[in-house]
């Protein structure tokens, strides 16, 4: 009898990306082209592939993914933060991903954001409501209100074992309490801005909420 030939290993890996004008971006190659589009942005004076490379298998099921590098520089290390220039952050968003993708970027685009990211992420789709329709956030520091963000489709939040969950319940909360779907998920093991070796799990979890899985 025949043999089936076994199906070639699937190609899943983040790499960088040279963006003329700015900064590179970090590139998740091996993703779904007929799923969503998302930007992922790291904490403060952290660093952005090793934190798409967290959960790159799962975000490969649902889609394509970039990772930016913030606009501040901390020290003379590849770690940075976030200014609060939102626009330009718009803007960076929409070269990068016209670099990536090889055409304009669509019209609704996921945020995926932890610690000072998440922040970012909120401010990015209140500016930008009919964008910026889903948020996955952890570990922001801070409590958001539904304020400015009716047009989400969804939001998802974590928040580590080990560290204090009152911001990101309260933002749960808040979403929820106005009519938006919202979910909080508590990172077994985790201390701030860490999935403690579990991203790809917890960010399935997350995309099928947001029914966002094919």
């Amino acid at each position: 009898p025949g043999v089936t030939p076994r199906a070639p290993a699937r190609q899943v890996f983040v790499d960088t990306l040279e963006v003329p004008g700015d900064q590179p971006v970090f590139a998740l190659r091996g993703g779904r082209h007929t799923g969503v589009v998302g930007v992922v942005f790291h904490g403060w004076c952290s660093h952005g592939m090793g934190f798409l490379q967290a959960f790159q298998w799962s975000a490969a099921d649902v889609g394509r993914f970039i990772a930016l590098q913030g606009d501040h520089h901390c020290g003379t290390g590849p770690m940075r933060g976030w200014s609060n220039d939102v626009v330009g952050l718009d803007r960076r968003i929409d070269a990068a991903l016209r670099v990536y993708l090889g055409e304009e970027p669509p019209s609704q685009i996921l945020l995926i954001g932890s610690s000072q990211g998440a922040e970012r992420a909120v401010d990015l789709a209140r500016r930008f409501p009919q964008k910026y329709r889903w948020l996955v956030l952890g570990s922001g520091p801070h409590p958001i209100t539904a304020a400015g963000l009716g047009q989400l489709s969804g939001a998802y939040f974590f928040v580590g074992q080990y560290e204090g969950r009152g911001p990101m319940q309260a933002s749960r909360d808040a979403l929820a309490r106005a009519g938006l779907r919202a979910e909080l998920k508590v990172v077994t093991g985790g201390g701030h801005a860490d999935f403690h070796g579990q991203g790809d799990p917890l960010l399935k979890a997350a995309f099928g909420f947001l029914q966002l899985v094919p």
